[in-house]
């Protein structure tokens, strides 16, 4: 069920700060885990550069992350 919008993003902090700990520390992540992390963070890509929050993204390095992680 999706959270109610008083308190989505209060909801979906932690699991936010889960995926990003996953990503950070290397956790072993199933072809469908890096799929979901790709598009994930898509998503704060073009959220970011269309708000021009940054400028520049590299894409390679978001690449060389998720392929280095191992599967489960």
């Amino acid at each position: 069920m999706p959270s109610m919008s008083y308190c989505r993003f209060e909801n979906t902090y932690g699991d936010f700060c889960a995926c990003l700990d996953a990503l950070s520390e290397g956790e072993p992540l199933s072809d469908v885990e890096k799929r979901y992390a790709k598009r994930m963070l898509d998503a704060m890509r073009n959220f970011v550069q269309q708000n021009e929050i940054v400028e520049d993204w590299d894409e390679s390095r978001v690449k060389d992350l998720l392929e280095n992680l191992g599967t489960e």
